[in-house]
C-alpha cells in the first residue's frame, strides 16, 4: 500500500507539472499570435 501511494503521488505531481507547463506553452503561442 505504501509503495502504491508513493507512485500515485509522484504520477499526480508529474501530471500537475506537465499541465502547468502545457498551459504556459499555450499561453505563449496565444500571445505570439495576438501580437
Amino acid at each position: 500500500m505504501g509503495v502504491g501511494f508513493v507512485v500515485g503521488f509522484c504520477i499526480r505531481a508529474w501530471r500537475y507539472r506537465f499541465f502547468r507547463w502545457f498551459d504556459g506553452v499555450v499561453d505563449g503561442v496565444y500571445v505570439s499570435m495576438a501580437l
